[in-house]
């Protein structure tokens, strides 16, 4: 009798306990050193699609404008910077209408092409998507500054919100001091040797119309002052909520540990809708962390 009563009590502890989920830190790690990577976006708008800085080292200032179509123009003491232009090199202007510089992908090999003055990451967007019209109108604007400068997503018109979940939304953890002379060069992976986990995803938007998707991307990112490169692969991908409406993914309870991306690789969350966006909100929270070998 005594050994039933022993036996009924470890089977109701044990009951408890699988019925009690720990906490995200009690998750095992496949690796070591975990940093945590989160997103908290709450307006329309915030999507960094590039980063750009003058790294000429000559002028005491540079900046960059983008019209109400998207079209960028680079100046270098207040005068455009010949050297940079497409479809035509000499104007200064990159035309992101035209089929040469119609993608993300495109702007960024452009900018780090040409002349010795400019580099350009892409943050939270991806080589294939479209910058026709898609990067947010700002005047003039300095882009010597630590940092480098956000051109940013007009949500409305992008139908995106994006994250790139990272540690470091800063241009210098992507240029490289000791690349070839006369300008610095880039770390072609900053993610080598990392990576990332997902726990949890939340996002809102208002759509009206179409469709709306909650996606995770694991992105194998090559950059390169000539031409860059970049693997793009959809790890998972749900109807989001209906317009207005929040949906939260919660990938510990689902899965067990998380979403895991691939490795040497940034993870980028997205919610992508077919016809209207506005009204953003996308929360999300993991860890990256070194791998073992």
């Amino acid at each position: 009798m005594k050994n039933k009563i022993i036996a009924l009590l470890l089977a109701a502890a044990g009951f408890v306990l699988a019925a009690v989920p720990p906490a995200y830190a009690q998750y095992p790690i496949p690796g070591q050193k975990p940093t945590p990577i989160s997103t908290a976006v709450s307006a329309d708008d915030t999507d960094v699609a590039l980063l750009i800085k003058y790294v000429g080292g000559t002028a005491t200032s540079a900046d960059v404008a983008v019209a109400a179509n998207g079209d960028i123009t680079l100046r270098v003491t207040a005068a455009v910077d010949t050297a940079i232009g497409c479809p035509t090199a000499g104007t200064g202007i990159i035309d992101v209408s035209d089929a040469a510089c119609d993608t993300m992908g495109e702007v960024v090999d452009r900018i780090n092409q040409q002349g010795t003055n400019w580099r350009a990451v892409l943050l939270d967007s991806m080589r294939a998507d479209s910058s026709n019209d898609t990067i947010l109108t700002i005047a003039a604007t300095e882009a010597t500054v630590t940092g480098g400068l956000a051109l940013r997503i007009d949500t409305d018109v992008a139908f995106k919100n994006s994250r790139a979940l990272v540690p470091c939304r800063l241009i210098e953890c992507y240029i490289n001091p000791s690349g070839p002379l006369p300008r610095p060069g880039l770390h072609q992976n900053p993610w080598a040797g990392l990576q990332s986990l997902l726990y949890v995803m939340n996002s809102t938007s208002t759509y009206a119309s179409g469709t709306s998707q909650m996606q995770i991307w694991s992105v194998r990112a090559t950059n390169r002052g000539d031409a860059g490169a970049e693997v793009a692969t959809q790890l998972y991908g749900v109807a989001a909520g209906a317009t207005t409406v929040n949906k939260v993914l919660d990938f510990v309870g689902a899965f067990g540990l998380g979403i895991l991306g691939n490795r040497d690789e940034k993870m980028i969350v997205r919610v992508n809708n077919s016809a209207a966006m506005a009204s953003v909100a996308l929360y999300a929270y993991g860890v990256q962390f070194t791998y073992l070998p």
